[in-house]
Parts: structure tokens; sequence; C-alpha cells
């Protein structure tokens, strides 16, 4: 005799079933919106916080996670060893990386690197496991589960599948992948040639795989921010609040004239901006812009710091200024002002030079521009926020295109010149609110 049995369960306990076996459901495309923290605002200096919801726009990711020597370690089986290193900010950036560093031994089991001669395993036996860099895993084959299938163990090079490990399991959900070693060296070596560069013990052993999956990652998107008093406007990247969440969010204020720009701080890391361009955002990435000694300035101006370059440029007997207009002479000051190795332009307009600091101080991924304003609407983090042009009785609009279902969201807030001031009154009498029944 055959028996069936079903399980009937609600709809929200249907749903942690399927997560709980990593299975994805398919969701259709739901509209997304775009709302104001508060309906009304005070103008000038005002700010209103963007919420972008869109879960349409909460897609996997493809990330391949590999050798890279960065600031950040993770020792999941605390032994004092490493298995990973990645950037403290890894969610922030496109180049995602993990760096495992492993070797396996005569007995096919995983060890440190460092510690081959020691005997030191990390196992147990022929397994480690390790963290990866984002996560939750999502299925990334297809196949509407997440497992051991979803995670590739490759070469150095990303593409071809390892020979020596395997994915044994994951917990999805926590980004803990355990692998097994499958090949193990003769007697006589004490490396694998794990970068597959026929070079056993050479130094990309160790620390040459890479896992290559999909992942949740937290990303930005843009919408539109317009007023009465300026119906151009300008584009205002939001942040998602975490990843897998669809929620964005950012900030901007209000004024009397609209600036998508802003003045520098000196904390790039706090702002989300890689500055040394080193492929991670940390602690390295703040600047000492004014030149004082310290990196906890928040309103600087983008110009010719005196205190930076520690003369007196404009002849005013004090090197204390901050230069933003007029063209200065390299010849007669006998300073490199712009960065550029010499000291022969003659009329160097006053701006913050990003190849004198060598650093890129606006984002943009180079270290040559000559800037006066960093450009706060691109940065969600940014602490100083750009500015929208308002007067008193003016609608603020901030709109989305969505792609699916296809249409403009948009929400609104009015501009007051007061907050407005609720009255509570009393009843005469308190028979008033007697019931005479």
């Amino acid at each position: 005799m055959k028996t069936a049995i079903r399980l009937l369960v609600g709809s929200s306990a249907a749903m942690m079933l399927l997560l709980a076996f990593g299975v994805i459901p398919a969701i259709g495309a739901v509209a997304g919106s775009v709302t104001l923290d508060k309906p009304f605002i005070t103008t000038p200096g005002g700010t209103l916080k963007v919420t972008l919801n869109d879960k349409d726009l909460d897609v996997a990711l493809n990330i391949s996670d590999g050798p890279n020597l960065a600031s950040t370690v993770n020792d999941v089986n605390q032994d004092a060893v490493p298995e990973r290193a990645f950037a403290g900010t890894d969610e922030d950036l496109n180049n995602i990386v993990d760096d495992y560093q492993y070797v396996i031994d005569t007995n096919g089991q995983f060890r440190s690197k460092a510690n081959v001669a020691l005997g030191v395993a990390l196992g147990p036996d022929n397994f480690l496991t390790v963290r990866v860099s984002s996560f939750p895993i999502l299925d990334s084959n297809g196949d509407g589960i997440v497992n051991s299938a979803d995670v590739t163990v490759t070469n150095a090079d990303g593409t071809t599948v390892s020979t020596h490990a395997k994915v044994y399991t994951l917990a999805n959900f926590e980004g803990l992948v355990t692998l097994q070693a499958l090949v193990a060296p003769t007697a006589a070596q004490t490396n694998v040639d794990l970068n597959g560069n026929a070079g056993l013990g050479d130094a990309g052993d160790g620390r040459s795989f890479k896992l290559v999956y999909k992942a949740a990652k937290i990303t930005n998107e843009n919408v539109k921010v317009i007023s009465s008093a300026d119906t151009i406007g300008f584009s205002l990247a939001v942040r998602e609040t975490a990843a897998a969440t669809g929620v964005y969010e950012a900030t901007f204020k209000t004024g009397s004239g609209t600036d998508p720009n802003s003045a520098f701080t000196e904390d790039f890391q706090t702002g989300i901006v890689d500055t040394n361009l080193d492929g991670r955002v940390d602690a390295t990435d703040k600047v000492d812009i004014n030149g004082d000694g310290d990196t906890t300035d928040t309103s600087l101006l983008g110009g010719l710091h005196e205190s930076f370059y520690g003369a007196d440029l404009n002849g005013d007997a004090d090197q204390t200024d901050v230069l933003t207009t007029g063209t200065y002479n390299e010849v007669t000051l006998t300073i490199d002002l712009d960065g550029d190795g010499a000291t022969t332009s003659t009329a160097v307009a006053a701006r913050l030079f990003e190849a004198k600091y060598n650093r890129d101080l606006n984002g943009d991924g180079d270290k040559t521009d000559a800037l006066t304003a960093f450009p706060a609407s691109l940065f969600p983090q940014w602490a100083n926020r750009p500015t929208i042009s308002t007067v008193s009785g003016s609608i603020i609009t901030i709109s989305y295109s969505d792609g699916d279902p296809a249409g403009t969201r948009t929400g609104s807030a009015t501009v007051e010149t007061t907050k407005p001031v609720v009255v509570v009154t009393s009843p005469l009498h308190k028979s008033a609110t007697q019931n005479t029944q």
C-alpha cells in the first residue's frame, strides 16, 4: 500500500520552510515606491530622507572570491591563523576578493601555508571551512535550491575548475563553505600547485583558489530630486540599507539655491571613497586636506590650503588662508601647486589638486582632477549633503523610473517657512465630555 502524507502550513510558515532548505521561490514583479520621511519641510537648512522600496532591484550578483591580501582577517576555525582576509567594507566595492591561505599536506589535510612545517592542521582531516565575503549565497545554477553545486572552486584564473578541492557543504545564510581536499601531494612535496602554473611551493601556492558564486550585495540606485523652484534639480544616489532588502535611502537639504555638491570632509572612509585606489575602503583613505596634522575636519573648501603647502600663497603675511579664487604663479612662489612635478606654471587656478595629494578626492577612479567641491549627490553616505533650491510654498518632488512594471514613482513634500503649530483646546466645561444617558 502506498501512503501519501500531506502537510498543510500557512503561507508564512511555508516560506520559512522553503528558505530553510535553500529554495528561492520565484516572485513576480512588484511596483516600487519612493517616499519622503515628512510631508513638510522648513527652508533653508531642512533635511529630507528619501526611501526607495523596490524588491525587483534585489538581484543576485556574480561574485568571484580569490587571492588578495587585505586588511581584515577572519579566523573561522579559531586556530589563530586567518583562513580569509578581506576589506572591511567589501560590500561597497565591485571587486570583492578573499584570500584563502592554505596548502594540502601529504596526508590530504588543509594546513596554513605558514604552519606546514609545524604540523598544525586546519582540519579536521581533509576539510576546511571558510566564510565567503558576500552572503547569503544564492542559487547560481537556476535549479531553485541553494546547495554545494552553487559554489565552484576554481584555480586563480577564476575559470578553471580546481582538481585539488571541492565544495563539500555550505550554510548559505551564514556564508560558510566547507571545502574537501581531493588530491594530496607525494611524500617528497610540501605543497600543491594550487595556482595552476606548474610550480610547487611557489609564491602563488597557498593563496591561489577562488570561489565563484552568486550573492546579494549592497548596491546604490538613483532618484531624481526637483522642486517648483528648480525643475531641473539633480540625480541623487540612494544606498541599500542592507544586502537583499530592496530598500534604499539617502538624505538631501533645502536651501536658497541648488547644489548637488558639498564641502569636503577628511573622513573619506565613512563617506565610502577609495581615495588611494587600493580596491578597498578603510582608514588609509582618510586625507589631511588642510595639512593641520589630523583627518577630523568636516567642512573644507576646495581650493589651495596655505597650511597644507606651508606657505603664504597670497602675500598677506600668514599661512592660514584657503584660496578659492584667482590664479597663482608657481615660478615666483617656487612651489609645485598643482602636483605636476614642476614649478613652471604661471597661472594655477585655486583648486584642490588630486595630483598634489596623490589621492582620488572625488571618487571617480583617478587622481587627476582639480576640484572646487565634492559630488555629494553621488555618495549616499557622504556627511555633507546636496541641496535643492526651495522657497516658501515650493513642492519638492522625488521621482524614480521603475523598470518592472514600467512607470514613474513619485513622492513629494511641501516647503514651509515655519513648522505647523498644533493647538489642543479643552472643553469649556467638563459636562461637554459627559454622557448624559
